[in-house]
């Protein structure tokens, strides 16, 4: 009676400690011994970073593309006489009381995905108001121009050797806009 009883119970710790390795494997990630086997010819979380990335402002095709079309473009404030309009159809980043252009932010694909996604730059240091006759703008310092960040996962390689690359998954803060805001003031208590 006591040796079938030990051997059921040697049969039930075997059974939990095969199922505590089992789960102690899953948990691990047999897919990153894989790829590493693989000699990092391929990515080994790219679907799960592009997932990610997909709706993000920075990675917008149609702002990329306007990034590299409009390289050569307006790089300052442009205060002076601007019209108004009351049906004005440039983008945002043009109408805005702190414009901004967006540049292209472009490495090599197999170092970083995404390899290219767009930054916004800030053209003025002030904000823009119009005077009273609606054409001239001035750049004032009587107000601030905040950059609009937001993070933008990235998946990069790094500590190559031998064609082995591995990988790690971190967050740019990337600007993707500016904003007009009023100085902040300290308050004397007294």
């Amino acid at each position: 009676m006591k040796m079938r009883l030990t051997a059921v119970m040697l049969v039930v710790l075997v059974v939990v400690l095969a199922a505590e390795q089992e789960a102690h494997a899953k948990r691990r990630g047999r897919g990153a011994r894989k790829c590493r086997r693989e000699k990092n010819k391929q990515w080994c979380n790219k679907e799960k970073v592009e997932d990610m990335i997909k709706d993000h402002p920075a990675v917008d095709k149609e702002k990329i593309k306007m990034a590299e079309k409009d390289k050569e473009q307006q790089s300052s404030c442009p205060a002076g006489k601007i019209g108004l309009r009351d049906e004005d159809v440039r983008d945002v980043n043009q109408r805005s009381l702190t414009p901004w252009v967006y540049v292209t932010n472009h490495t090599a694909a197999s170092i970083r995905i995404p390899d290219t996604f767009v930054e916004a730059k800030c053209l003025c240091d002030g904000c823009l108001i119009y005077g009273p006759d609606g054409v001239s703008v001035e750049n004032t310092k009587d107000y601030v121009n905040i950059p609009i960040k937001t993070g933008l996962p990235i998946l990069e390689r790094y500590d190559c050797r031998k064609g082995k690359c591995r990988e790690r998954q971190v967050t740019y803060q990337v600007t993707v806009g500016c904003m007009c805001a009023t100085r902040k003031r300290a308050i004397k208590m007294g």
